[in-house]
Formats: C-alpha cells, structure tokens, sequence
C-alpha cells in the first residue's frame, strides 16, 4: 500500500489555520445567530412589559399622561429623600 506524500511542516501549518478559520467562522456564523435571537427575545420582553402597563393602565381607568405625571412626582420626591 502506497502512503501519500508527506506534508512539509510549512504545508501542515498552513493546513491546520485553514482548519481554525473554518472553525472561528463556524463559531461566529453560531455566535451572530444567538445574538439575533437574544435581539428577538428582548424585544418580546419590552413587548411584554408595555402590555403589563397597558393592562394595569386600563384596569386602574389610567392614561399615559396620568402614569408620566404620577411617575414625575415620584422622582422629585425620591430625589428630596436623597438630599
């Protein structure tokens, strides 16, 4: 049985960064799907807080500009407390 011609080191080298890169691009074709799909998630998340708000702001018989302005309120006397 015939072996193959034997790799020069130069030729092994070049041979195994071939092999990195494909695995690195592998890994960044992996990596930028998971941040897509935490993009996504995070965005259902904000979704799902403003219809928490909604909700509430519709049980309570609230507006939006009711909520800014109780909210409003409570940051300057949170920030009196602070002084």
């Amino acid at each position: 049985m015939a072996k193959g011609k034997r790799l020069t080191k130069v030729e092994s080298l070049e041979r195994k960064i071939a092999e990195l890169n494909e695995k690195i691009n592998t890994k960044k074709t992996v990596i930028k799907q998971l941040e897509e799909e935490k993009a996504q998630k995070e965005k259902e998340l904000k979704e799902a807080k403003l219809e928490d708000i909604t909700t509430l702001l519709e049980e309570k018989g609230m507006t939006v500009e009711q909520l800014k302005t109780l909210i409003e309120s409570q940051e300057v006397i949170s920030e009196e407390v602070t002084e």
